[in-house]
């Protein structure tokens, strides 16, 4: 229960913070990476929506 996440999920996450770094902190400091992950999951289906019309 108390085993730490993955590798592969912890080097994910940093790489979103170190990729968004400044955006991350302008919003109010750094988020969880899981946050991260679903906001450009969203902006990402938000795009394709775009692009579709």
């Amino acid at each position: 229960m108390a085993a730490p996440p993955p590798p592969q999920v912890q080097a994910q996450g940093q790489g979103v913070q170190a990729g968004q770094g400044p955006l991350l902190l302008g919003a109010g400091g750094p988020a969880p990476p899981a946050m991260v992950a679903r906001a450009r999951y969203m902006e990402v289906r938000v795009e394709a929506r775009y692009y579709q019309d």
